[in-house]
């Protein structure tokens, strides 16, 4: 009789007309390691680190559904580096590379905790802000920090270009999807863009503001 568990076999053996258990023990941490890894390699972009477009969504939609139980704000910032086929241009895809694992640190450390950042593609970065009490000045507050963050020198580029980075600004609205929030804020960065580098833009009470620091 054979008995199977999770990090071992433990057979159950005959001997001289009694009975005793045989039992096979097995180290499962660095098959567990390597599980981990490859899903961290599945959910996370690969030059960053941090979330990419697919788990942001995920983490995006949970989100909204808490909505459903818990009515509260929700917050999309969709971000554009501004300048970045500049960067490559003139300083090669190496340093390129440079710029968004830098924003990507910037980005991060100018959100709180409750936020979730992610690098949606080359360029594009996307931040949730959940958990907002006041949500216009909450989330004013953090875009102010991460375009502040932006416009601050990249020592790698020596000078040569200073990208910028251009921020969409969406409100949940009642029943709206992921994708269409996304959308919104996509439409709304390119009001920003449109105005200039380091600036802001969202739709409120029908009307669009635009801002920078």
């Amino acid at each position: 009789m054979e008995y199977a568990r999770g990090r071992g076999t433990a057979v159950l053996v005959p001997v001289g007309g009694e009975r005793y258990f045989h039992a096979f023990m097995r180290d499962v941490s660095e098959q567990r390691r390597m599980s981990e890894q490859l899903h961290f390699r599945a959910t996370h972009d690969f030059l960053t680190g941090l979330p990419n477009r697919y788990e942001f969504m995920g983490r995006l939609q949970h989100a909204i559904d808490a909505t459903g139980r818990e009515p509260r704000p929700v917050v999309l910032l969709f971000i554009d580096l501004d300048g970045f086929k500049e960067v490559n241009d003139l300083c090669g895809h190496e340093t390129g590379d440079a710029v968004p694992i830098a924003f990507g640190r910037r980005l991060a450390d100018s959100v709180r905790r409750t936020d979730e950042v992610a690098r949606r593609a080359g360029d594009e970065f996307v931040v949730l802000l959940d958990h907002l009490h006041e949500p216009w000045q909450d989330a004013a507050q953090v875009v102010d920090k991460i375009l502040q963050a932006s416009s601050q020198p990249y020592p790698e580029l020596a000078g040569r270009t200073e990208p910028g980075a251009t921020i969409g600004m969406a409100l949940l609205r009642a029943g709206e999807s992921a994708d269409k929030l996304l959308s919104r804020a996509d439409a709304a960065m390119y009001v920003a863009k449109n105005a200039g580098k380091n600036r802001v833009a969202f739709e409120r009470d029908g009307q669009w503001v635009v801002r920078g620091v």
